[in-house]
């Protein structure tokens, strides 16, 4: 019947969207990938979470998460400084038991799988959309570094699909207003 060949091509149109989005995202990831292998010195994997490491190491070793000079004053955060409030520590902790490189690996794992559990209840209309946002530098680089922002990103996605992690994002107070959406839900 006519409604079963609509229904055929409607379901092929998503395969086709679908598939190209992620598509999208493989390729992006390869040519990472061929760009790592060429240059390895010129792309620098996991800063953030080793600095994210290294302040949970001071904070068992001194007492604080904070090197001297983060305390002496003024100055400007760079990778591998422990710029988060201490209350991000006992979510880093229990990855710092693990031996490197599988701390960053699971670290960068769970993000990951929050994400992609997610993804997978997503319209088949919103794929395109998030493979433009997944091909960017930003986003690229906040994974490959494993910064904080990619659990924020999963936070924020669920609480917008359940409603209710959104407080999870109390661990970066500046970006709470993104949790809103959550809360009204």
């Amino acid at each position: 019947s006519m409604e079963r060949v609509d229904a055929l091509i409607s379901r092929s149109a998503r395969w086709v969207v679908v598939g190209g989005s992620v598509t999208v995202v493989v390729v992006a990831v390869a040519l990472f990938a061929a760009g790592y292998v060429a240059q390895p010195d010129d792309i620098p994997i996991g800063l953030d979470w080793i600095g994210y490491r290294q302040g949970w190491e001071r904070l068992l070793a001194t007492g604080t998460p904070y090197a001297p000079f983060e305390l002496a004053g003024p100055f400007t955060p760079e990778h591998l400084d422990f710029i988060h409030p201490p209350s991000f520590l006992p979510l880093i902790a229990p990855f710092t038991s693990l031996p490197t490189p599988f701390d960053y690996l699971a670290w960068l794992g769970l993000a990951l799988a929050l994400t992609f559990a997610l993804l997978r209840r997503l319209a088949w209309w919103a794929y395109p959309l998030v493979a433009v946002l997944a091909i960017t530098p930003n986003t690229l680089i906040t994974y490959i570094n494993g910064n904080s922002s990619m659990y924020l990103a999963a936070a924020f996605g669920w609480s917008l699909y359940l409603g209710w992690p959104a407080g999870l994002l109390a661990l970066k107070p500046s970006l709470l207003p993104l949790a809103v959406p959550g809360f009204l839900r």
